[in-house]
C-alpha cells in the first residue's frame, strides 16, 4: 500500500487545480472573456501534465504517472479548447522528455496517449455532453478508457518486442488506469460540490436521454463483463488443454525411450559386455540406466519453453535440461510428490518460481515435465490483455456512437417537435411541425399538423358562434340602458346625455337615470370589476338592484347600503362595483349623492370655474356587507353641469403608455363652457381618441353629463 501513496498524491493535483480554477472563474475572474478562460485553463492543465511526466512514481522498476488526467479534466470541466491545448502541451513535453530521462521505449505511445486524452475529452464535451460538464461517473469512465488507449498504444508501437511491451502493460495498466480515472472522477465531483449541484439523482421523471444513457451503459457493462469472462475462460481452457496435451505427449514419448533404454541395459548386463562409466550423476554413485535417461532428458524440450527434470525415488534432483532455470536446486525446489498423480498438471515451486508440472514414474526414477508460470502464461495473458483492451475500446466507441446517433436522430427531433408544440400551445396556430428525418417522424409531423388544422377549423367555427352570441349580448346590454336623447322632452329643468363604449363586446360599466318622484331625478354611473361576460352579468344585476331600491323612495345612503348587502349575497367570485349615485331635486337644485369608491365627478359652473366632488361616502358595493354609507349633498344653480365618468377616461393610454389623466380631462372640460351635455361628452371623447393615437382601448369608457336649467329656463317660458 505504501508504494501507491505517492501515486495518489500526484493524482490529486488535477483535482486541486480544477477546484481553484472553478472558484476563480466564479468570482475573481468572472469578468474574463471565454477565450481568456480557455487559454488559462489549457496552460495550467498543460503544466499539470508536465508535472505528471517529470514526477512519475517509481514502481516495480518503472515510472508510473498521472499525466493524462490533466487534459481530460481541462476538456470535460472547462471546455474543448482547454482540453486540446493541455493535451498538446503535455504530449509534446513527454516526447522531448525522453532525452532527459523519461524513457525512449514508451516515448511515442505516451506522447500520442496524452494528445489523444485532450482531444477525446474535448470531443466528448462538445458532441456528447452538449458543451456541458458531465457527472462524476462519466469522468471515471472517460479516464479509464483514455488509459486503455494509452496502454494499447504501448503495445502497438513496440510489436517487434512483444515481451518487453507486455511487461510494461502488465505493471502499468492497473495503477495508471485507476489513478487517472479516479483523478478525473474526483475533479468532477469536487467541482460539482462547489457548484452546489445535486450528487444524487433528481426526483421526477428523467429525460429520455438520461434513461437511454443509463440503460445503454448497463448493457455495455454487462456485455463487457460477459465478453471478458468468456474470453478469459476460453483462452485459459485452450492454453491449459494445449499444455496438458503437450506434457502428456512428451512424457509418453519419454516413457517409450526409457523402456527401450531399460531393455537394452538388461541385455548388456546379462552378457557382461559393457560396464557403466562413472561420474554422470550429481551424487557420484555408480552409473546405471539413469545415465541414459539423463542423456535423453538433457536436450529434451517440452513445447516452446518447457523442459524435463529427473528425480530419484527420494525426490533428489538427478538431472536437469537445457531449458531449465540455472538456479534450480534441491533447496529452492518444493514438490509434493505424495499429492500428485501421473498425467495431471499441478503447481510447484522450482528454483523459487511457480511452475506447471506433470509427473511420470519411469522405473526407479521420477520424470517431471516443467513449464514456468511466467513463460507459460505469457501467450494467454497477452491475448487476454489485448482482447480486453479491444473490447473496452469497441464497447466505448459503440456507446458514444449509439448515444450520439440516438440523440441526433431521436432526442433532438423530439426536442424540435416539443418546441413547435410549445409555440402551438401558446397560441401560434400557424406554426408547422416539419421534422422529416424518418418515416416515423414524417407521420408524427403530419398528424400534428392535421390536428392543428382541424383545431383551427373548430376554433374558427366556435369563434364565429361566440362572436354572434356576444353581439346578441351586446345588443341586449345596450338596449337595457337609456339610449334615446333627450329622454324627457317635456322636462325643461335639465338636459342629460350619456354614452358607453365597451373595451370588449360586452362590458361592466353602466349608466342609468330615471325619476323616483315627480321632481326627483336619480342618475348613476358605475363600473364593475373585470371585463367581459362576467362583468356584464354582474352589471345587469347591480343595475336592477339599485333601480329597484331607488324607486322605493329611499335616501341615497339607504339605497347604497341595501344594494351593497344584496350584492354581497351569493358573490362567491368576489366581484364588486364602484357607484356614483345622485338624486337631483329639479325644482330646488339640491343634489343628494353617495360615492361608493367611484371616480370623482366634475361640477362645472356657468362662469367657467369648476370643482371635483372628491368626497367619498364608502367602499365599493359587493365587497363587504353591512357597511354604512354617508350621504353628501350640494346645490346646483341654473347653468351648472355635472360630468360623471368611469376610470376608462383618465386611465386611457396612448402608444407610449402614457395615461390621459385628470389634468387633461379638467382642461378639456374647461373648454366646454356653454356646451350642452351632448357636445361636452363628444368633445371629451374626441380628445381622448386624439390622445390615444390609435392605441387599443383596454377599459370601458362611460360618460354622463347633466346640465341643470332650473328657474332660469322656466322663467323664460
Amino acid at each position: 500500500m505504501a508504494k501507491y501513496l505517492p501515486l495518489a498524491m500526484v493524482a490529486l493535483l488535477p483535482v486541486l487545480l480544477s477546484a481553484v480554477l472553478y472558484l476563480a472563474y466564479s468570482k475573481p475572474l468572472a469578468h474574463w472573456s471565454p477565450g481568456r478562460k480557455q487559454l488559462l485553463a489549457g496552460l495550467c492543465f498543460g503544466l499539470a501534465a508536465v508535472f505528471g511526466t517529470e514526477f512519475g512514481v517509481p514502481m516495480d522498476g518503472l515510472r508510473v504517472n498521472v499525466r493524462d488526467a490533466a487534459p481530460i479534466c481541462a476538456g470535460l470541466i472547462f471546455g474543448a479548447p482547454a482540453g486540446i491545448m493541455a493535451g498538446l502541451i503535455g504530449g509534446i513535453e513527454r516526447y522531448l522528455a525522453a532525452w532527459w530521462g523519461a524513457g525512449f521505449y514508451t516515448q511515442v505511445a505516451c506522447t500520442l496517449g496524452t494528445i489523444f486524452a485532450g482531444f477525446f475529452a474535448a470531443g466528448l464535451r462538445r458532441y456528447m455532453f452538449e458543451d456541458k460538464k458531465p457527472g462524476w461517473a462519466y469522468g471515471l469512465a472517460v479516464g479509464g478508457v483514455a488509459e486503455v488507449v494509452h496502454m494499447t498504444l504501448i503495445f502497438f508501437t513496440n510489436m517487434d518486442d512483444a515481451r518487453t511491451g507486455f511487461h510494461f502493460i502488465q505493471l502499468c495498466t492497473g495503477p495508471m488506469v485507476t489513478a487517472n480515472a479516479c483523478s478525473v472522477m474526483l475533479a468532477l465531483l469536487v467541482v460539482g460540490i462547489l457548484g452546489k449541484e445535486k450528487i444524487i439523482r433528481r426526483e421526477g421523471v428523467p429525460h429520455i436521454a438520461e434513461t437511454f444513457q443509463k440503460w445503454l451503459l448497463v448493457c455495455i457493462v454487462v456485455a463487457f463483463g460477459c465478453a471478458f469472462s468468456f474470453t478469459y475462460a476460453l483462452q485459459t481452457r485452450i492454453y491449459h488443454g494445449t499444455m496438458e496435451e503437450t506434457f502428456r505427449q512428451n512424457l509418453e514419448d519419454l516413457k517409450r525411450e526409457i523402456i527401450s533404454v531399460a531393455g537394452r541395459n538388461e541385455m548388456l548386463s546379462a552378457k557382461g559386455e559393457e560396464e557403466e562409466p562413472e561420474g554422470k550423476f550429481f551424487d557420484g554413485s555408480q552409473a546405471d540406466s539413469g545415465l541414459l535417461i539423463g542423456s535423453i532428458t538433457e536436450n529434451w524440450h517440452v513445447g516452446d519453453s518447457g523442459y524435463l527434470l529427473v528425480f530419484d525415488q527420494e525426490g533428489r534432483l538427478k538431472s536437469t535440461a537445457v531449458g531449465a532455470e540455472e538456479n534450480i536446486t534441491e533447496e529452492n525446489t518444493r514438490i509434493d510428490w505424495q499429492g500428485m498423480e501421473e498425467g495431471e498438471i499441478y503447481l510447484a515451486v522450482l528454483g523459487g518460481k511457480e511452475a506447471y508440472v506433470m509427473p511420470l514414474q519411469a522405473g526407479k526414477y521420477r520424470i517431471l515435465a516443467v513449464a514456468t508460470v511466467e513463460k507459460a502464461d505469457f501467450s494467454r495473458n497477452l491475448s487476454v490483455y489485448l482482447m480486453t483492451f479491444v473490447i473496452v475500446l469497441i464497447f466505448s466507441s459503440l456507446f458514444i456512437l449509439i448515444y450520439c446517433l440516438i440523440r441526433r436522430l431521436i432526442v433532438d427531433k423530439i426536442h424540435s417537435i416539443n418546441k413547435s408544440l410549445s409555440r402551438i400551445t401558446a397560441g401560434q396556430l400557424d406554426v408547422v411541425v416539419d421534422v422529416r428525418s424518418s418515416e416515423e417522424f414524417i407521420s408524427l409531423s403530419d398528424d400534428i399538423n392535421n390536428t392543428v388544422d382541424a383545431l383551427k377549423h373548430y376554433i374558427d367555427e366556435a369563434a364565429a358562434r361566440i362572436d354572434q352570441e356576444l353581439e346578441f349580448a351586446r345588443e341586449i346590454q345596450y338596449s337595457s340602458l337609456p339610449s334615446i336623447f333627450p329622454p324627457f322632452p317635456q322636462r325643461k329643468e335639465f338636459d342629460i346625455y350619456a354614452s358607453m363604449d365597451t373595451a370588449k363586446e360586452v362590458g361592466g360599466d353602466f349608466y342609468d337615470f330615471y325619476f323616483v318622484g315627480t321632481d326627483r331625478l336619480a342618475f348613476i354611473v358605475a363600473d364593475v370589476s373585470g371585463k367581459g361576460i362576467p362583468a356584464a352579468m354582474f352589471m345587469m344585476r347591480a343595475r336592477a338592484v339599485i333601480k329597484a331600491l331607488a324607486e322605493t323612495g329611499a335616501s341615497v345612503d339607504e339605497i347604497a347600503r341595501d344594494a351593497n348587502d344584496t350584492l354581497c349575497q351569493g358573490n362567491e367570485r368576489g366581484m364588486f362595483v364602484t357607484v356614483w349615485l345622485g338624486i337631483l331635486d329639479i325644482k330646488t337644485g339640491v343634489l343628494d349623492y353617495v360615492n361608493g369608491g367611484h371616480t370623482p365627478p366634475r361640477l362645472l359652473h356657468p362662469d367657467g370655474t369648476g370643482e371635483w366632488l372628491k368626497k367619498k361616502s364608502g367602499i365599493m358595493l359587493g365587497s363587504m356587507g353591512e357597511i354604512p354609507y354617508k350621504p353628501r349633498s350640494c346645490r346646483m344653480v341654473p347653468g351648472d353641469v355635472i360630468y360623471l365618468y368611469t376610470d376608462g377616461v383618465p386611465e386611457g393610454n396612448n402608444q407610449a403608455g402614457e395615461f390621459y389623466g385628470y389634468e387633461r380631462l379638467e382642461a378639456v372640460l374647461g373648454s366646454c363652457q356653454g356646451m350642452d351635455p351632448v357636445a361636452m361628452c363628444l368633445t371629451v371623447r374626441e380628445d381622448l381618441e386624439a390622445f390615444a393615437q390609435g392605441a387599443e382601448q383596454f377599459d370601458d369608457i362611460t360618460m354622463l353629463a347633466l346640465r341643470f336649467n332650473g328657474a332660469e329656463i322656466l322663467g323664460g317660458v
